[in-house]
């Protein structure tokens, strides 16, 4: 059963990934335009390729450290 409390929050997940979102398109755009050349249309599906690359490694260096831990205070709990 979905609560008011699961659908506020996925809202808030949803308002978070489009600032991220929006975030990492500005330094793509910074990156782009900084180091490459040709037509708008090109460096715009440069941009969007780019922010999306770096804002899934970001995510994902936040799942790691996440890991990390998670991992420890298991071993932490286990050795107790």
């Amino acid at each position: 059963m979905v609560t008011t409390e699961d659908d506020q929050a996925y809202s808030q997940r949803l308002r978070n990934v489009q600032r991220d979102y929006q975030f990492w398109l500005n330094k793509a755009r910074e990156q782009v335009h900084a180091n490459f050349g040709g037509s708008e249309a090109e460096l715009q599906h440069l941009t969007i390729q780019a922010a999306h690359s770096l804002m899934m490694e970001h995510k994902l260096g936040e799942i790691e450290a996440s890991l990390v831990e998670i991992k420890t205070a298991l071993k932490t709990s286990t050795e107790s």
